[in-house]
């Protein structure tokens, strides 16, 4: 199993139908796939994390250079996983109104063996389980 973390520049607003698809054909398309991950949405920009089986993960990751919804695609992290950080999120999804990216890595001191791909995997986590534990209502489509 393998991980991936990029960040690109999103052509639709967090807010809109086309981002909402991204979610929700997420969530039908990664189970059988064995595809599961976190999609962060923030003043332009897209931070996403995804996991699973080498060739799956790959054969999105693909996919996702194509997307017309977002542009620049770039590689943070990528490797070897020997479990899941987002079992059971077919596609778990925030904004920058659950927590602001920007402000959680100004406030995590830069040097050593902190790589930008290690501060987003935290930042993911840290926002998904604010949402797991409830302390937001679920997002909902509609």
């Amino acid at each position: 199993m393998e991980f991936l973390v990029y960040r690109s520049r999103a052509r639709v607003s967090r807010h809109s139908q086309p981002f909402h698809d991204i979610v929700a054909r997420s969530q039908a398309d990664n189970p059988p796939l064995g595809i599961t991950g976190f999609l962060h949405a923030e003043a332009g920009c897209f931070l996403q994390y995804i996991e699973g089986p080498a060739g799956s993960l790959r054969a999105l990751y693909v996919r996702i250079r194509r997307d017309p919804r977002h542009t620049g695609p770039e590689v943070l992290c990528h490797g070897g996983l020997e479990a899941r950080r987002f079992d059971g999120w077919a596609m778990g999804w925030c904004s920058s109104e659950v927590m602001s990216y920007r402000a959680f890595a100004a406030a995590i001191p830069r040097g050593g063996e902190a790589s930008e791909g290690r501060l987003a995997i935290a930042f993911l986590m840290a926002a998904g389980q604010r949402i797991d534990l409830g302390l937001l209502a679920a997002p909902e489509f509609g």
